[in-house]
């Protein structure tokens, strides 16, 4: 499937926009049987991530991630999120209920 690199720098397939984002997210997450990864190192606000263009397009919330994830994550694919920003522990909270797993030596 690949890899898709979005930078602010213009050396990626290209800007980490909202739009961007949201394209990227779905790319990633429209492949039947894959583990798909997303790493993120930005911006963040309480519930959302900060998009190069958040001024004038938004951020990406939470609920939009949530249900980006929801509708175009195939049963038998898996999704890792690592995300480097400030405030980043609630993005994915809508989700928890429904397929949250922790591997050994984590305690929750």
């Amino acid at each position: 499937h690949g890899i898709r690199l979005l930078t602010d720098d213009g050396l990626g397939h290209g800007l980490p926009t909202k739009q961007g984002l949201v394209d990227g997210l779905k790319w990633l997450l429209d492949v039947e049987d894959s583990c798909g990864l997303l790493h993120f190192c930005g911006h963040g606000a309480p519930g959302e991530l900060l998009p190069l263009d958040w001024q004038t397009h938004g951020t990406v919330a939470d609920s939009l991630l949530s249900s980006l994830i929801s509708k175009h994550l195939s049963a038998t694919s898996s999704f890792t999120a690592i995300v480097d920003c400030c405030e980043s522990s609630h993005l994915f909270k809508d989700l928890l209920p429904h397929a949250f797993q922790v591997g050994p030596g984590f305690d929750c």
